[in-house]
């Protein structure tokens, strides 16, 4: 994982204590949120002035729970092997963790800024080569180009992949 500045620590911090599982949990810490988001497996939400989202599944059993576990397996997989260094660039700034809940940073939608589907297919099918060579597998990652699963960081324009449940 990526080590946080001193105010999204002291959320970080929060998070681990607290242990909230829900919007209305993470409510009753102070957070004012702003749904920004949902996807097939979860609902996205942006803690408002902090730079950071949640991730929360939709439900707590089956395929919801599922994806998210897949994506922290891949995510600590990519993180903490050497072999797989060329990719860190493209992973997500993931603070905090627990089952059916990500904090993360916030980063901009690849596809809400001026991006029609031909570039976003474009885009997509380079980072599938990149992750194919990378991790020696001939594997279709086929959530690469769904417009909400590639997203940019707001200070660097790096490219980020947002939802690495696909792996």
């Amino acid at each position: 994982m990526h080590k946080p500045n001193e105010e999204t620590k002291k959320v970080v911090d929060l998070f681990k204590k607290a242990k909230p599982n829900s919007i209305r949990e993470i409510k009753k810490l102070g957070f004012s949120v702003r749904r920004v988001g949902n996807g097939a497996f979860r609902d996205v939400y942006s803690l408002r002035k902090t730079g950071l989202i949640v991730k929360i599944v939709q439900d707590s059993y089956g395929c919801n729970l599922d994806h998210h576990r897949d994506e922290i397996k891949a995510y600590t997989k990519i993180m903490t092997n050497r072999k797989y260094k060329l990719l860190h660039k493209y992973m997500p700034e993931i603070y905090y963790y627990e089952d059916g809940i990500v904090l993360m940073k916030e980063y901009k939608k690849f596809h809400t800024y001026g991006y029609d589907d031909t570039r976003i297919n474009a885009v997509g099918s380079a980072l599938l080569d990149l992750f194919n060579t990378v991790m020696s597998q001939k594997r279709n990652w086929r959530d690469f180009n769904n417009h909400g699963n590639i997203g940019l960081d707001f200070k660097t324009d790096q490219l980020v992949i947002l939802d690495l449940g696909c792996f």
